[in-house]
C-alpha cells in the first residue's frame, strides 16, 4: 500500500536509472547525471520533477504513458478510500498500457493532480529574478543551465515531492481536468473548493434545477464547457451538501474550523491566481503542503481502518505528529553520522581534561595510579565505537551510490560490502570484548570443562576462525573501499572518514599535550623564557653585522668586508 508521504515519481526514476535507449529525449541523460552528482537534496528533488515531465517524450511505451495520479496502485487508492467508487471497476485507459480509470456504465473518474507544481515553480523563480521569457521559452533548459545559481527553500522543495503523494491526488469526472487548469494558472486546489463551495451555497436543493455559475467560471476552459459542467454536476450530486462533499473525498485538510475553503495565500482568487511576491510564495507553499499531507493522513487512514469515521473538520495536531513519527525516515543518516563522530570525540577529550584537573588528586578518582586522560581517550571500546561509526557512514553512502549504478556485478559488490561490513564488526566487538575482560575469563574456563587438550584444541580453532574472518573482511572492505574511490559519492564519504581518523590521532595528541602543559606549566614558563632572552632578544636587536669589519674610504664608501676570527 502507498504511504501518504510517497513521491510517486520516484517509479518513475527508478525506471530510469535502469534505462540505457533515451530516443525520443536524449535530454534525459544530461539530467540523469546531474540528478546523480549533485549533493543538495532540495535540487535533487527539482532534477526529479524535471526528469518525470520529461519521461513523456521517451520511445519506451511504459515509461512515456506512466502518470502518477492514474496508475494502477493510485487508480486502487480511489477505489477503495472513495465510499461512492467502490462499486466502480478498474480498467486500463483506452489505447494504454500503464494508465488507468475507474469505469462504471458509461461514467468514468480519472486520476487528477489537484495542485500541479510545474507553474508555482515557475513563477517561483521569476520572482527570485530569473528571465521570464527564457523560464517559459523552455523550463528544462532553464534548470540545466541555472541549477548550480537556483535557490530553493524547504517549503519549495517539500512542495516538489508532496505534489506526487496520494493527499494531491482526486479522482475528477470527464472533462474537469483540463477544464479547470487554464494553461496551469489555476491548477490549485483551494481555487477549485472555493468554486464547489459556492456550487453548493448556491444550491441549497440539488435534487432541482441547478445554478451553475460557479462551476461555469471555473471550467471556462474546457473544449465543451457544458459537457464538462454537466459532469461535474452530476458528480457533485453524490453528496447530500458541502459537509458530505468534504467528508466524502477526504478534504477536512481544506477547510477552517468553520467549514470554509481556506486559501494558500492571501486574495488568492481566480483573478488572482498566483503569488505577487516571495513572501506570498512561501506563503503558497507552506499551506499546500500542510493541506496534502494531512490530507494524505486522512486517506491513509481510511484505506487502514475502513470503520474508521472522521467526522472532525481537521485533523488533529495529535494524530498528524503521531502518522508522522510512524512514518519517519532518516535521510542522509551518513551525513548525521560523519558530524557525530567529529563533535563526539572532541566533547568527550574536553571533558576528561576537566575531570581530570577536578579529580586527579582524590583517592577514587579514575585518574589515580598515573592514569591520564589519553590512556582513557584511546580505550579500545571508545575507538572502536568511533570506527564501527564511521564504516558505517562510508557502507551506507556506498551502497546508495552504487544503487544509482547499472552496473552489472552491482549485487556482488553489495554482497562483498556486506561481508566486509559485519565480519569487521564481529572483529571490533571481538576485541572490544578481549579488552574489558569478558572473553578471558570463558577461555580460562574451558580447560575445566573439556580438559586441558581439548580447551587448547578450541582455543586454537576459535582464534584461527577469528583470524580468517578478520582476513576476509578486511579483503573485502578494501575492495569496497576501492570502488567507493570511483563511485564519486561515496569518494567524498571515504576522504571525511580518512580525514576523521587523522582527526582522533590529532584531538589524542592536543590533549595530551595539555595535560602534560598545565601538569608542568611552570617548567614552560621557564623555558618560554629562557628562549625569549636567549634566541629571540638577540635576533630582534642584533644589526646581523657583528663580527664583520669594513674597510671605508674618504668619502665613506664601503670597499671591502672581512669576517674576524679569533
Amino acid at each position: 500500500m502507498i504511504e501518504y508521504n510517497y513521491d510517486c515519481k520516484e517509479v518513475v526514476i527508478s525506471e530510469l536509472l535502469k534505462l540505457n535507449d533515451f530516443s525520443g529525449c536524449e535530454k534525459i541523460k544530461e539530467f540523469i547525471r546531474l540528478y546523480q552528482v549533485v549533493e543538495d537534496e532540495k535540487k535533487k528533488n527539482l532534477l526529479k520533477l524535471n526528469l518525470y515531465k520529461l519521461s513523456g517524450q521517451l520511445d519506451v511505451r511504459h515509461i512515456r504513458e506512466f502518470d502518477c495520479d492514474s496508475c494502477e496502485d493510485v487508480t486502487e487508492v480511489y477505489n477503495k478510500a472513495y465510499k461512492w467508487l467502490n462499486d466502480y471497476n478498474i480498467e486500463k485507459q483506452r489505447n494504454k498500457t500503464v494508465k488507468y480509470e475507474l469505469v462504471k456504465d458509461d461514467v468514468y473518474y480519472r486520476g487528477d493532480t489537484m495542485t500541479s507544481p510545474l507553474t508555482p515553480l515557475k513563477r517561483y523563480f521569476v520572482l527570485q529574478g530569473f528571465d521570464e521569457k527564457t523560464i517559459r521559452k523552455n523550463f528544462d533548459d532553464f534548470v540545466l543551465d541555472n541549477i548550480s545559481n537556483i535557490n530553493i527553500s524547504e517549503n519549495a522543495s517539500n512542495f516538489i515531492c508532496n505534489t506526487h503523494s496520494i493527499g494531491n491526488f482526486f479522482p475528477v469526472p470527464q472533462g474537469f481536468n483540463t477544464g479547470r487548469s487554464n494553461f496551469g494558472k489555476w491548477d490549485s486546489w483551494d481555487l477549485v473548493m472555493k468554486q464547489i463551495y459556492l456550487w453548493f451555497q448556491d444550491n441549497p436543493n440539488i435534487s432541482v434545477q441547478t445554478n451553475n455559475t460557479a462551476l461555469t467560471k471555473l471550467l471556462s476552459n474546457s473544449k465543451n464547457v457544458g459537457d464538462a459542467v454537466n459532469h461535474c454536476v452530476q458528480w457533485l450530486k453524490n453528496f447530500s451538501d458541502w459537509k458530505d462533499f468534504v467528508n466524502g473525498n477526504h478534504l477536512n485538510s481544506y477547510v477552517d474550523s468553520k467549514g470554509k475553503p481556506i486559501l494558500f495565500f492571501k486574495n488568492h482568487s481566480l483573478e488572482n491566481p498566483l503569488p505577487n511576491t516571495l513572501e506570498e510564495m512561501e506563503e503558497f507553499f507552506k499551506n499546500a503542503n500542510n493541506c496534502i499531507l494531512k490530507r494524505g493522513i486522512e486517506v491513509d487512514k481510511k484505506l487502514n481502518s475502513d470503520s474508521e469515521i472522521i467526522n472532525d473538520t481537521k485533523i488533529s495536531y495529535k494524530d498528524d505528529l503521531i502518522q508522522k513519527v510512524k512514518n519517519l525516515r532518516i535521510k542522509n543518516i551518513d551525513s548525521i553520522i560523519m558530524t557525530l563522530t567529529k563533535w563526539i570525540p572532541i566533547l568527550y577529550a574536553v571533558v576528561l581534561f576537566v575531570l581530570y584537573y577536578i579529580t586527579k588528586d582524590k583517592e577514587n578518582s579514575i585518574f589515580a595510579y598515573g592514569m591520564k586522560p589519553v590512556n582513557i581517550f584511546s580505550k579500545t571500546i571508545f575507538i572502536n565505537i568511533i570506527l564501527f561509526s564511521l564504516g558505517v557512514a562510508l557502507m551506507i553512502s556506498y551502497k546508495r551510490a552504487l544503487e544509482n549504478k547499472n552496473w552489472k556485478y552491482k549485487k556482488l559488490l553489495k554482497f562483498i560490502m556486506y561481508i566486509g561490513s559485519f565480519g569487521l564488526t564481529f572483529s571490533l566487538l571481538t576485541i572490544t570484548l578481549y579488552d574489558v575482560n569478558v572473553i578471558v575469563p570463558l577461555i580460562n574456563r574451558l580447560p575445566n570443562i573439556f580438559g586441558y587438550s581439548m580447551a587448547v584444541l578450541i582455543f586454537n580453532i576459535l582464534t584461527g576462525l577469528f583470524y580468517l574472518v578478520t582476513l576476509i573482511s578486511v579483503v573485502c572492505f578494501i575492495v569496497s573501499i576501492i570502488f567507493s574511490l570511483i563511485l564519486e559519492e561515496s569518494r567524498e564519504t571515504l576522504f571525511r572518514v580518512l580525514y576523521r581518523v587523522l582527526e582522533l590521532i590529532l584531538i589524542a595528541f592536543i590533549l595530551n599535550f595539555a595535560v602534560l602543559f598545565f601538569d608542568n606549566w611552570k617548567l614552560f614558563i621557564v623555558i618560554g623564557i629562557a628562549i625569549i632572552i636567549f634566541f629571540i632578544l638577540p635576533a630582534l636587536f642584533s644589526s646581523g653585522e657583528d663580527g664583520l669589519l669594513k674597510l671605508i674610504d674618504s668619502k665613506g664608501n664601503i670597499i671591502a668586508v672581512f669576517k674576524k676570527h679569533d
